[in-house]
């Protein structure tokens, strides 16, 4: 919701870049030939600039030529930096929690093992071994079905807590 929003917003700020300059002959919107074209027309090339931006594929179709336009499309890449800083970091974030905790599932199985052949368990007792393992798997399934709200939403960033409290 935030990203559809910030490329609405950078779209009319690109659009007002051309406007703010009179829409003189080095402006996008001249360039383009767009000045007299239908405003929904013209405000959609203005968000395929911000998905064209954000998304870094490229300035093969049209990029800036005024310094307004440099400008406004270097907010615009730091802004879309951010944003995918902000993403992959919540990404990293849950693939580095899952893999402690299976991490931590795997050297308990490992200590219960060196017990079972320390104390001879398994010799003695298969079965009591069997279900001290099966016990250790069902609690750590169980505890990492458990979602701590509060910690989860601690851990966001603002603009997603946002995000996450609006809905």
């Amino acid at each position: 919701m935030v990203g559809l929003f910030l490329i609405h917003l950078f779209s009319c700020f690109w659009y007002l870049t051309a406007k703010l300059d009179d829409f003189n002959d080095d402006t996008w919107v001249v360039r383009r030939d767009l000045v007299y074209d239908d405003t929904f027309f013209v405000y959609f090339e203005s968000i395929y600039w911000c998905v064209q931006v954000l998304t870094t594929v490229g300035y093969g179709d049209f990029g800036a030529a005024t310094t307004a336009e440099y400008i406004m499309n270097l907010i615009w890449m730091l802004v879309g930096v951010g944003y995918y800083q902000i993403f992959f970091g919540q990404i990293v974030s849950v693939i580095t929690a899952h893999a402690t905790n299976a991490s931590m599932l795997e050297n308990k199985l490992k200590s219960l093992e060196d017990f079972s052949k320390e104390t001879k368990l398994y010799e003695q007792d298969e079965e009591l071994q069997s279900q001290i393992r099966q016990f250790l798997i069902n609690n750590y399934l169980e505890l990492n079905a458990k979602i701590d709200e509060e910690a989860l939403l601690a851990e966001l960033p603002l603009v997603l807590k946002e995000e996450v409290l609006y809905r």
